[in-house]
């Protein structure tokens, strides 16, 4: 079971500089890529979001990826086009403004994906594009890991809570079968009172089926049963791996379910707070459920 929260960083040397990524994920309903990539990657960046939506199910995944230059040893990589783009852009801008003077040549170089590193041309982007595929590869591969950690975290978690909801069962099944033998008890008791004890056999059939209805009615061996099954596939489904999110989402809203019938079918005092002790638990357990990939 992996959390969709978490958090990757790597960063690669290649030939033509080094390439920094960094990925934050957060829960979501589905599976949501957005990526920022500098000036010299962006032919990269549909193949770059393919890698991640391939290692990823679920989540909203947050990338930045940041180039560097290469050692003393390889020459700069100054891409022209761009440079000369932001020096006309930058000197429009001024004419507009009323600015004197030309644009700063080492504003321009500073400014993102003008100089790089690695050798000039195509062969350099290539190698550049390679060392960004390294980095994401690597980068998710940590996310991966710290997002594997936080669903270890969340599944003891779980296994808390599933404690307490069997606790709280534990006084339903001892409780429940008295609650039918106390509703007939006072049934008898206030028929004697209204009779002066004189009750015909009629009444006395009357207040046996009566009391026989209270006990079905109030019996909750299925649902007990039930949401001790739903507990236990609950139980398999967060030590399965893979996309348990939904699956574990589901359980929960089935064992809701149940937990409400034993509520309304079982009057008693004591099960009615176990009743609220389980809804708390449950509450809470889908509240992380919603973080599960």
């Amino acid at each position: 079971m992996r959390s969709m929260t978490g958090f990757g960083t790597a960063t690669r040397e290649g030939p033509a500089g080094s390439v920094s990524c960094e990925l934050r994920s957060f829960n979501h309903r589905q599976l949501k890529v957005s990526l920022r990539v500098p000036p010299g990657l962006s032919g990269w960046e549909a193949d770059l979001e393919a890698r991640i939506r391939g290692s990823l199910a679920r989540g909203a995944v947050f990338g930045t990826l940041r180039t560097g230059r290469a050692g003393r040893a390889a020459g700069p990589l100054v891409d022209l086009d761009l440079a000369r783009r932001y020096a006309e852009d930058l000197a429009d801008l001024g004419a507009k403004l009323g600015l004197p003077g030309q644009p700063d040549l080492a504003l321009v170089a500073a400014l993102p994906g003008v100089v790089l590193a690695g050798p000039v041309g195509e062969e350099g982007l290539e190698a550049l594009g390679a060392t960004a595929e390294e980095a994401v590869d690597a980068a998710l591969a940590d996310l991966s890991a710290s997002r594997e950690r936080e669903g270890r975290a969340l599944a003891k978690d779980f296994e808390r809570r599933l404690a307490r909801i069997g606790k709280a069962l534990r006084t339903v099944r001892r409780r429940a079968p008295k609650v039918a033998g106390a509703a007939g008890e006072r049934l008898r008791r206030r028929l004697g009172e209204l009779l002066g004890g004189q009750a015909e056999e009629s009444l006395r059939d009357a207040v046996a089926r009566e009391v026989v209805l209270l006990a079905e009615r109030a019996d909750v061996a299925e649902e007990v049963t039930r949401l001790l099954a739903h507990a236990e596939a609950f139980r398999a489904a967060a030590a399965a791996g893979g996309e348990a999110g939904r699956r574990l989402d589901f359980l929960l809203q089935e064992m809701l379910r149940e937990v409400n019938t034993i509520g309304s079918k079982c009057q008693d005092v004591d099960v009615a707070a176990a009743v609220v002790d389980m809804k708390v638990e449950l509450d809470r357990m889908k509240e992380q459920a919603a973080n599960v990939e």
